[in-house]
This record gives C-alpha cells, sequence and structure tokens, in this order.
C-alpha cells in the first residue's frame, strides 16, 4: 500500500508505473467505497472496532483490488495481511483481514453480481436524489460516477496531426478525446512544450466562443 504525502512524499518517489497504480487504487477505493463497504460488511461477523479507519482503509484497498481491479487475489490478500501486521494498530487483525478477504476472493462473482444492483453514492447523498428525480434516476446518477472520466486536450493547432501522434480522437468542437492514454500526462509528447493543455470538452466551448 502506497503513502500518498502531499508535495516531494513517498508518492513521487514511486516510479511511473507505480504512481499510475497506486492513482489506480485510490481513484477506485474512492469510486466505489459505499460498495466496498457494503461488501466487507456482509463478511465480518461483527463489526469492525469503532475508530479502526486505518483497519478499514487496509481492507477497502485489497477489495477493490479483488473486485474491479486487475491483479492477482493473492496478491492483494498477502500485501493487505503484509500492512496489518506492520502497523502496530491492525497486527491484532492480521488474521481477520486475511480471513475476509480471501472469503471475499472465493466469493467474488457472486459479489459482484450482489453489487450490480447497489449504489455507488453514500445513503444521505442518494436520498436526496431521489427526493428530487425519484428512484429511478437517483440511481442512474449514481451508477453514472463508476465511468473514470475522458482525459480531453485543447491543442494550439493540428488537432488531427496531435490526435494521430497521441491516440485520441477529434470531437466536432476541435477538442481532442485521449482514447487510452497509458503513463504520466506530463511525460506525453508536446506537454513540455505547451503545444497542448488538459481541458474538459465543456469546459473548452466558452473559450472558443469568446474567441470568435
Amino acid at each position: 500500500m502506497f503513502d500518498i504525502e502531499h508535495g516531494n512524499g513517498t508518492y513521487r518517489s514511486l516510479s511511473v508505473a507505480d504512481q499510475s497504480l497506486c492513482r489506480a487504487l485510490v481513484l477506485t477505493s474512492l469510486r466505489h467505497k459505499p460498495m466496498l463497504d457494503a461488501a466487507i460488511t456482509r463478511l465480518l461477523e461483527r463489526p469492525l472496532p469503532s475508530g479502526a479507519r486505518a483497519l478499514a482503509h487496509v481492507l477497502t484497498i485489497a477489495a477493490a483490488q479483488i473486485l474491479y481491479l486487475d491483479i492477482p487475489d493473492h496478491s492483494a490478500v498477502d500485501i493487505a495481511v503484509e500492512q496489518a501486521n506492520a502497523d502496530p494498530r491492525n497486527k491484532r487483525f492480521a488474521g481477520l483481514v486475511n480471513a475476509v478477504l480471501r472469503r471475499l476472493s472465493r466469493r467474488k462473482e457472486k459479489t459482484l453480481a450482489e453489487l450490480a444492483t447497489a449504489s455507488p453514492i453514500p445513503d444521505w447523498f442518494r436520498e436526496r436524489l431521489e427526493e428530487i428525480y425519484g428512484a429511478e434516476k437517483a440511481f442512474a446518477i449514481g451508477r453514472a460516477q463508476l465511468t473514470p472520466p475522458s482525459i480531453d486536450i485543447s491543442v494550439k493547432s493540428d488537432p488531427e496531426g496531435w490526435a494521430e501522434r497521441l491516440g485520441g480522437t477529434v470531437l466536432s468542437t476541435g477538442t481532442i478525446r485521449l482514447d487510452k492514454p497509458s503513463g504520466a500526462v506530463t511525460a506525453m509528447a508536446g506537454f513540455d512544450d505547451g503545444e497542448w493543455w488538459v481541458q474538459d470538452a465543456a469546459a473548452a466551448i466558452p473559450a472558443r466562443l469568446l474567441a470568435t
């Protein structure tokens, strides 16, 4: 598990590949948090101790790897147990971590099927959305946030050329949508030279209209 620090902390010292993995772990865990909590709760014989946030984080990160990321289940379990043993607050729960995550791995497909109809947003927010939009639309809004956002860029010139070079698609507004960006955006050709910049397609429209 990675320790993300602000500025020049541990995260900055990681390789590009490990930074990408770290972002995937954090974003996937946050995006699916209520669903991961529900999956873990179903496997516990009794609730986690009050205030055991570090232990909950270990379980959440590992469950995200097992259910939603292309990481071998045994690796996710082993790393989680290792992390529990390394933390004085969690060491006595290492056996619990091992048992819960192995159980989750065995019933992965069943769990995913159960979560397919679950809301991925907190109950308080879901209830407010249901009051305004109704249950069906509120559920659709919640599920929509599970889709990772696209990366859109604006270019100084030659959008077709940059789209081909970066592996993207030119939208009708002239924005380039990167289909499957690999590695850090800042390491891609043209970024350091200021030939393009990250800008959501919707945010680019007013700038184009005002420039005309």
